[in-house]
């Protein structure tokens, strides 16, 4: 039992170092002001069916992931033929969580109005390029 210990130690402080910390309110609005041109243009992008606006601020994984011919046109067909047409969106928080800091939207659609929307950006990055984009809706999901 005794040697159990430390690793029951090391474990949790792997996982205390992967907590997620909200920022506080003036520093998440001044991250946001940073990155909302890439978010605005990758949610406006995706409801007029603009790749190149929608992937403009993607890192070049994620514009790997997501290309013009398959994967759009099918996020496209699912996102924008359930939710329709993207509206608006509020801040809600900027969390970070390891390497990630993540600014998270409550948009509104024109069948939805409170859709999650997460945006993921590497913090090492100085271009703020989005490295993960997430629509939420309990339409998209079925519930």
């Amino acid at each position: 039992m005794r040697r159990l210990w430390p690793l029951v130690g090391l474990a949790v402080a792997l996982v205390a170092c992967q907590r997620t910390v909200i920022l506080p309110t003036q520093e998440a609005e001044a991250f946001a002001a940073e990155v909302d041109d890439y978010v605005e243009d990758a949610l406006v992008g995706l409801s007029e069916g603009d790749y190149e606006r929608h992937a403009r601020g993607f890192d070049e994984t994620l514009r790997e992931e997501i290309d013009p011919v398959i994967t759009f046109p099918q996020a496209y067909d699912q996102i924008i033929g359930t939710l329709g047409r993207y509206q608006s969106r509020r801040l809600l928080r900027v969390e970070d969580e390891g390497r990630f800091r993540t600014v998270i939207y409550e948009a509104e659609f024109e069948r939805d109005p409170q859709v999650t929307v997460r945006v993921v950006f590497w913090k090492t990055d100085p271009e703020h390029r989005i490295s993960a984009l997430w629509i939420e809706s309990d339409l998209l999901t079925g519930r």
